[in-house]
């Protein structure tokens, strides 16, 4: 039974795709037969991506490493913002008065400075918990009484 060159060539591109998928390979192949010689392109597929951009992650940090989330200020009086431009992920607020805060998520990169820093609104759980991670935040001044109150009483 004699197959084409056409159906050779899906049959090696579909094995290229599945090899590819395991990791960061790359694959060539070359079928010949005595009327035709099909080339296929390297295929590049990455194994690891970055849960939060979709950009390749050979070294699998984003696995590693858990989730930052900083809520900042978004005012004209708190710019320039440190480290905003190193955010996986930013989410902008509405607070009140139609005051803006941003909520910075970092995963694949971590900046050596962030800021202005604020405080939590319970708007931030609804973007905190299913990322999961960390969540840092400035606190209000009546809070912390209250937390070394209960902590205290422990």
């Amino acid at each position: 039974m004699r197959r084409s060159p056409l159906f050779l060539a899906v049959v090696l591109s579909i094995s290229a795709i599945a090899t590819g998928v395991s990791g960061a390979d790359t694959t060539t192949t070359t079928s010949t037969s005595p009327t035709t010689t099909t080339t296929l392109k390297t295929i590049v597929v990455y194994r690891r991506v970055a849960a939060l951009t979709g950009l390749p992650d050979p070294t699998a940090v984003t696995k590693r490493r858990s989730a930052l989330t900083i809520k900042m200020d978004n005012t004209p009086q708190a710019h320039p913002q440190y480290g905003i431009n190193e955010a996986d992920v930013v989410y902008e607020e509405i607070v009140e008065g139609g005051i803006t805060r941003l909520a910075a998520i970092f995963n694949s990169n971590l900046p050596t400075k962030v800021g202005p820093v604020r405080s939590v609104r319970r708007t931030d759980r609804e973007i905190v918990f299913p990322i999961g991670g960390i969540f840092a935040f400035s606190v209000a001044p009546s809070t912390p009484s209250r937390v070394s109150r209960r902590r205290r009483s422990s």
